[in-house]
């Protein structure tokens, strides 16, 4: 195992990016990880949570870190990409063999039950929070009923729960509240809790039995945060514009789309996977003005092989359309020159809009939105 003098080093080592402060600050301050990150989108709160754990757990010598890390998503899709980072950052800093990843949704041939065989070692799971809380819940989806209680025991102590994409999952966000609390009353061992997401609900984080976040618990973005390279992310344009458009109807839309469309990525978030694929089909005919631009469709409905095939290929264009569902709001770093979204919840807009000029460099960054 390497030797790191400081958090910077190591995560230095294992992005190749100095950490924001906020991140600094998750890692190092306080006896364990916080309840709550609300933090904006694009801000590396998966390397700030994944990172922390390991800095506390490896080397800081913290004794009270749990030894493992469940990383709950609302969406399969959305395992996908932190799946693809975490044995990147293993492998960098020397912890492939010390560390055991595991992924745990719903279909796997494998069941998804490799983590219980080495119960002494460390551990990240990545998974949904059906999976998660189902356990924890001594129900678990996919297990033998034999099982339930040793899988509840595993999630119950020495584990770290995080529920990210808070906004997405709000029955399960409130029910690893209400879990979090009857862990400390029945005095599970060295269990936590934290909660993420670019726009936190406070309503979601109260329950019966644990009611109240105090500010020391919430991260939130200070004035020490707003570094230059935090500056250009959070003042990063966009020009926003309303569609002529009074209704979801694909052909105006897809007729939208072709107006708009300019050299990069346009995204396109629609709120149902009718018309995602209807506007999706009209793009592609032989009769399109788009071209040789290729098009791409997401959303929850493929088959993984499929789904995994669309999201390669998103890495191989320049010039790109995809159409989407609510499968892109998070999860996916997506950075659109021209956004068309179909109107949705505020919160849905916000991570909708954050994958428009995401990184802050398009100095001609368009959102053109509609009513539905």
């Amino acid at each position: 195992m390497q030797v790191f003098a400081s958090f910077d080093e190591f995560f230095r080592t294992a992005t190749g990016n100095d950490p924001y402060p906020y991140q600094r600050r998750v890692a190092t301050e306080g006896d364990r990880l916080p309840d709550v990150i609300d933090i904006p989108p694009g801000l590396g709160k998966t390397a700030a949570v994944v990172l922390g754990w390991l800095w506390r757990r490896q080397l800081s010598g913290g004794p009270d870190t749990p030894r493992r890390l469940a990383f709950a998503l609302p969406m399969r899709t959305l395992t996908r990409q932190t799946m693809g980072v975490i044995p990147e950052w293993l492998a960098k800093l020397g912890l492939s063999d010390e560390v055991a990843l595991s992924q745990l949704v719903g279909g796997m041939a494998s069941g998804g039950h490799g983590w219980r065989r080495e119960p002494a070692k460390p551990l990240i799971i990545v998974g949904t929070v059906d999976m998660v809380l189902s356990r924890m819940l001594m129900r678990g989806y996919g297990s033998a009923r034999n099982a339930y209680p040793v899988d509840a025991g595993l999630l119950w102590n020495d584990t770290h729960l995080v529920v990210d994409e808070t906004q997405l999952a709000p029955a399960s966000t409130v029910t690893a509240r209400q879990l979090a609390a009857f862990q400390r009353q029945f005095g599970a061992m060295n269990s936590g809790l934290t909660c993420m997401s670019a726009t936190v609900d406070a309503d979601l984080l109260r329950t019966v039995d644990n009611p109240t976040i105090y500010d020391g618990e919430i991260v939130r973005l200070t004035e020490a945060d707003h570094t230059p390279a935090v500056r250009r992310r959070l003042d990063a344009s966009r020009t926003v514009r309303e569609l002529s458009i009074t209704q979801a109807d694909p052909k105006a839309i897809a007729a939208a789309v072709i107006e708009h469309h300019r050299h990069g990525l346009t995204l396109v978030v629609l709120n149902t996977v009718g018309v995602a694929v209807d506007v999706f089909k009209r793009l592609i005919a032989k009769n399109s003005s788009l071209g040789d631009t290729p098009t791409i469709l997401l959303h929850s409905r493929f088959r993984p092989a499929d789904r995994d095939r669309s999201y390669d290929s998103l890495s191989e264009h320049s010039d790109v359309v995809v159409v989407a569902t609510q499968v892109v709001e998070a999860g996916l770093d997506l950075n659109a020159r021209t956004l068309i979204t179909e109107a949705a919840p505020w919160a849905s807009i916000i991570q909708r809009s954050g994958r428009c000029n995401r990184t802050g460099q398009i100095g001609d960054a368009e959102l053109w939105w509609f009513a539905s």
